[in-house]
């Protein structure tokens, strides 16, 4: 699927924005982001994303008091942002008792920046790839919530119960 295109003017465009799927969706049952293309096929035609038939979109507010975590959910690839006293188990157990078994969740399925430490200075970890990344699915995310057969939000923080 080509997602860029030279619009002529200030370099590249979106081509189609809204055929584009998310990129990664969270497999509830194996707890584990999987990329779109992996449920794609192929019969000797041009290999087109497919998308689960359902899945759940989750929103949230993000809360002063998130915390990073590496998680094998994403296989490490970068660190995730939780608000404390939340665990990923906890939101995965909701979405499953709501009967899907895919979800798209921001911090699981859209890279974040991620910071190391090397030689007593910090850099970031796959700036580039992030960057290369967002520059198509933060202007699509619209698709996503458009897609999902429910969304589900936490006002209070991912995780958390709406308290007035």
């Amino acid at each position: 699927m080509k997602s860029l295109k030279n619009d002529g003017h200030s370099g590249l465009s979106i081509a189609n924005p809204y055929n584009i799927p998310p990129r990664r969706l969270w497999d509830l049952h194996s707890n584990r982001v999987l990329e779109v293309k992996l449920f794609s096929r192929t019969d000797g035609s041009p290999v087109t994303p497919r998308m689960p038939s359902s899945f759940i979109a989750i929103s949230h507010s993000w809360t002063t008091d998130m915390q990073l975590w590496m998680t094998p959910i994403n296989y490490y690839q970068w660190a995730v942002p939780l608000p404390k006293g939340t665990t990923f188990e906890e939101i995965r157990w909701e979405a499953l008792r709501a009967g899907f078994s895919y979800c798209w969740l921001d911090v699981l399925c859209l890279r974040q920046a991620t910071m190391e430490r090397v030689d007593g200075e910090e850099r970031e970890i796959n700036e580039q790839l992030r960057l290369e990344e967002w520059s198509i699915d933060v202007p699509t995310i619209g698709n996503v919530y458009r897609r999902a057969t429910k969304v589900l939000r936490y006002f209070n923080g991912l995780g958390r119960e709406l308290k007035l």
